[in-house]
């Protein structure tokens, strides 16, 4: 039963924290996916994400989310809506290819879907059949990204893609927050997933980095220069030392869609 398969998601993580298997990134990342899974509640997200994360334990040499090919990532890339706050969701591994699957809203045939997380709606105007068990967002199954790009999603499963964590100050433009609350994919995190606001606006979602990516990518300096250690309550040589993209101590990269500037919020197990 689901029940048993989130005590057994729980157990295994348990078991394997802190141990070899989580600092090879692509464990980590699909352990990750499982336990939100198991949170999730919804027996396909639950059944999808195990059988993610065995393909991995079973693999002599495990695949990381980034591993595809460049011309199915070029076609991939131009079938999917631009998100203006989370640029990239193929390359975080928010969205999965497969066999193509009915769009739980609009009813196409789509063989990208969205793989994130998502929450219930507070401030939805709740119209349910008091005879139905099910919350309209639990009977979310495969989702195209259009439908999230349009909000036909949020709005008819009355929910949000984001749990409303914010690292700086609230955007006061209410249109730039229905776009991230319900336009946005969101990420998965050890932890509460935080967003970065910057010149009164959401930054853009970048991914998971561990201190080589960052160093690779030139913006050594920048991040530290921006980095906020009361905010993440670690100080930087942790970071530089520890963090690995998709491990168990990670970093996740935002880029201010005004100046320019790069932030880092830290993530651990």
């Amino acid at each position: 039963g689901d029940v048993n398969i989130k005590v057994l998601v729980e157990r295994f993580h348990r078991a394997v924290r802190g141990s070899v298997l989580l600092k090879h990134s692509g464990y980590a990342f699909a352990l990750l996916k499982t336990k939100h899974a198991a949170k999730c509640g919804t027996p396909r997200r639950i059944k999808s994400s195990c059988i993610y994360f065995v393909n991995f334990l079973f693999q002599p040499l495990p695949r990381k989310p980034e591993d595809v090919s460049t011309v199915n990532h070029e076609r991939r890339t131009a079938m999917t809506p631009t998100f203006r706050y989370h640029p990239n969701p193929l390359d975080t591994g928010m969205f999965t290819q497969g066999e193509p699957k009915t769009c739980c809203c609009c009813g196409r045939q789509t063989d990208i879907w969205y793989d994130g997380p998502f929450h219930g709606d507070l401030h939805a105007n709740r119209n349910t059949d008091p005879d139905d068990d099910e919350l309209p967002y639990e009977k979310m199954d495969f989702l195209c990204p259009a439908c999230i790009a349009d909000g036909s999603a949020a709005a008819k499963f009355q929910c949000v893609f984001q749990d409303g964590w914010l690292v700086g100050s609230k955007p006061e433009d209410a249109a730039a927050q229905d776009e991230w609350k319900h336009r946005t994919p969101g990420y998965y995190a050890w932890q509460s997933a935080r967003w970065y606001t910057h010149c009164n606006e959401y930054c853009a979602f970048l991914g998971s980095v561990g201190w080589e990516d960052i160093v690779n990518m030139g913006l050594a300096q920048e991040i530290e220069e921006t980095y906020d250690q009361e905010a993440n309550i670690s100080e930087l040589s942790f970071v530089k030392e520890y963090t690995v993209k998709h491990g168990s101590v990670q970093g996740f990269l935002f880029r201010c869609l005004h100046c320019g500037r790069h932030f880092l919020w830290l993530d651990m197990d």
